[in-house]
């Protein structure tokens, strides 16, 4: 994984535990604190897991997205909290970040399996 991932999935989980911290002494903001937290324990699953497995690194990535996609949702409903914001923002660039590697990675397979089935029908 590039620092560049590494540095945006801290910058989520940073935004996240701000955010919690924030919010969690309003009682009305249980929500937005337990989806927070979700989205924490799946971005450093993301930062714990050393990828050697493209399907597992695919579905990681794609449960980061989905992680951060709720925590949006929950935070938008308190848009006009600075904490809830930041978090959003943080969270909206850590979905493009991922899908992005997704999509890289994706190539990157699809050029050495169609590499791989050349060679293999040329023998």
């Amino acid at each position: 994984m590039s620092n560049i991932i590494k540095e945006i999935l801290y910058e989520c989980i940073k935004k996240c535990n701000e955010c919690i911290e924030h919010c969690s002494s309003m009682e009305h903001m249980i929500d937005c604190v337990n989806t927070c937290s979700d989205c924490i324990k799946c971005c450093n699953l993301c930062l714990d897991y050393n990828f050697t497995n493209k399907e597992l690194y695919d579905y990681l990535l794609n449960m980061c997205i989905r992680a951060c996609d709720l925590c949006i949702n929950a935070c938008n409903i308190h848009s006009d909290n600075i904490f809830c914001k930041r978090c959003i923002i943080a969270c909206m660039e850590c979905i493009k970040t991922c899908k992005n590697n997704l999509y890289s990675i994706n190539n990157k397979y699809m050029k050495y399996k169609t590499k791989y089935l050349k060679l293999k029908n040329n023998f």
